[in-house]
């Protein structure tokens, strides 16, 4: 399907107009433009013909940055990654660049092949033979479940911290920036034990575990009729 976009059909319809013996100020005030943009139009048609209705070639607003100041940000971003906002703001410390809005910052970035993603504390990779290895466990494990043989949990713990680090940040694409967690004194972890749906009315009281730790801190799990046991870790 052809598709003639707004501003053709509309200054093809004021030729046809004008052809039909309407003035140019008729012909502008019909269109709601102005007289000028009636005449221009006339005068491209005259020498251009059909391709005349169409729009050339905008080469929009100058860059408010060149290829030297782009190129620090680029630099910037490599080394201590973080926001287009702690970006510019460095920048505009340490290089006194003009300003920009973010908007203009990230589309730099992306143009130099950064993208913004999340960092990682830690920045190994689980070998695949160790990973095949417990999917194979833990299938064999669910199978033992189902047959009711044994009762499978699944343990998950997460952590708060009152100072979290910068959680993401510009790299380079293909590349993933990892930072240092905060200390365990400063952290308060959440552990919960939890079944499969399946099994999800295995617990028959309700109770309380407190399971001690070398560390000082012990974890507690509370149990109620048939939801899920839920645990978490206190510090003493």
């Amino acid at each position: 399907m052809f598709f003639i976009r707004t501003h053709v059909r509309i200054r093809a319809q004021a030729i046809v107009r004008l052809s039909q013996g309407l003035t140019l100020q008729q012909t502008a005030n019909e269109f709601h433009v102005h007289l000028n943009s009636i005449e221009a139009w006339r005068q491209r048609w005259n020498r251009q013909g059909l391709m005349g209705l169409y729009e050339g070639h905008h080469t929009g607003r100058k860059r408010k940055w060149a290829a030297e100041q782009q190129e620090a940000l680029r630099a910037l971003a490599q080394t201590d990654g973080g926001s287009a906002n702690s970006l510019l703001r460095t920048l505009a410390q340490t290089e006194g660049l003009p300003a920009i809005s973010q908007e203009t910052a990230r589309r730099y970035l992306h143009q130099m092949q950064f993208s913004y993603k999340r960092y990682r504390y830690s920045l190994k990779k689980h070998p695949p033979e160790a990973f095949g290895k417990a999917v194979r466990i833990i299938g064999e494990l669910d199978q033992l479940a189902r047959a009711g043989q044994c009762e499978l949990l699944f343990y998950d713990e997460f952590g708060f911290s009152p100072n979290p680090p910068i959680q993401s940040g510009w790299s380079p694409i293909g590349q993933t920036r990892g930072v240092e967690p905060p200390s365990h004194g400063e952290r308060v972890n959440v552990a919960e034990y939890f079944q499969d749906q399946d099994k999800a009315g295995a617990a028959e009281s309700s109770h309380r575990v407190a399971v001690p730790h070398c560390n000082g801190s012990s974890t507690t799990c509370n149990c109620q009729g048939n939801a899920p046991c839920r645990c978490w870790q206190t510090s003493r």
